[in-house]
């Protein structure tokens, strides 16, 4: 079976793997420095351990979002009114160079839009999936993005602790080492 792997995502413990390309050692967990397809190499020395390497789906050709594509990137910068994000990938495929995007208030949500908060809907740092719903005007930001729609929000967060958090509800995360909760604007993924 095939995995694919984002930038950040721990892959494993120092003590049982190797850090190979595409990887690197932070307090002897291994991480994913780019996204791609997670390579086990096994060492033909029985003494050594097996190799985690990243293989790069990065794209030959530079391509660039439109109207309705679903992107992913990541938290950049929260605002009052917005959230700023990298855009990283269209669809499935990683982007040669990234792009600027904004959620606004108004599109994090399609049912309670007064009661948004952006900071308990996004925080810096975290993955998410988002659909471009047009070309953005001034300011710098190339695309606006809508999170309005349950498939679309945060696929991948660290809690406040440094942890891995996963899915409580549309609104909740839960840090998987303290389980403390946290609000976001969670993607439901089938």
């Amino acid at each position: 079976m095939t995995q694919f792997v984002i930038t950040g995502q721990r892959l494993g413990q120092t003590s049982q793997f190797e850090s190979g390309e595409g990887t690197y050692l932070h307090e002897s967990y291994i991480y994913s420095s780019v996204c791609g397809r997670l390579i086990l190499k096994e060492s033909e020395d029985l003494n050594k351990k097996t190799t985690l390497a990243i293989q790069s789906l990065r794209s030959k050709t530079s391509i660039q979002p439109t109207v309705g594509d679903t992107v992913t990137g990541r938290v950049s910068r929260i605002r009052l009114s917005s959230a700023q994000i990298e855009i990283l990938c269209i669809g499935d495929l990683p982007l040669k160079e990234s792009f600027s995007g904004i959620i606004r208030k108004q599109d994090v949500r399609s049912k309670n839009i007064d009661r948004v908060v952006m900071s308990e809907s996004y925080q810096p740092g975290d993955i998410v999936r988002a659909e471009v719903i047009s070309l953005g005007e001034s300011r710098g930001y190339s695309f606006y993005l809508t999170s309005a729609k349950s498939d679309l929000g945060v696929i991948h967060a660290k809690s406040k602790s440094g942890f891995k958090m996963k899915a409580n509800s549309d609104e909740e995360m839960v840090c998987e080492k303290t389980n403390n909760i946290e609000k976001r604007k969670v993607a439901i993924l089938d």
